[in-house]
């Protein structure tokens, strides 16, 4: 995973009760988060001093990171196995036109036939 580029982020935070007195609070928590790894955002939230209501949830849960950014990287992976596929096909099929035209003619009627 990597964050959006900017302008483009997927993220909004909006702090409520006595949080709304901090108005830096929102910018502070997103540069502090913005440009962590999946293995270093695990690695904050392991800690101890980042505190859940049920401890179990950091032993369920921390995992899940790293295995999102996995799946992540394996669509990642996909999409550009495909784009790379989507172009060999397509010059592939540049190449066969070509040599086609170069021993084909087309007849009035529009029918094709071999040169020579």
């Amino acid at each position: 995973m990597r964050p959006a580029a900017e302008g483009h982020e997927r993220t909004n935070v909006w702090p409520i009760h006595s949080a709304i007195e901090s108005p830096g609070l929102a910018t502070s928590l997103l540069t502090l988060w913005r440009d962590k790894s999946p293995p270093a955002a695990n690695k904050v939230l392991a800690c101890p001093d980042v505190r859940v209501t049920n401890e179990q949830d950091k032993t369920l849960q921390l995992p899940k990171i790293e295995e999102l950014d996995g799946f992540v990287k394996g669509l990642d992976y996909s999409a550009e196995a495909a784009m790379a596929a989507a172009k060999a096909a397509k010059d592939e099929v540049e190449e066969l036109a070509a040599l086609a035209s170069a021993h084909m003619t087309k007849g009035k009627s529009g029918q094709i036939w071999p040169v020579g």
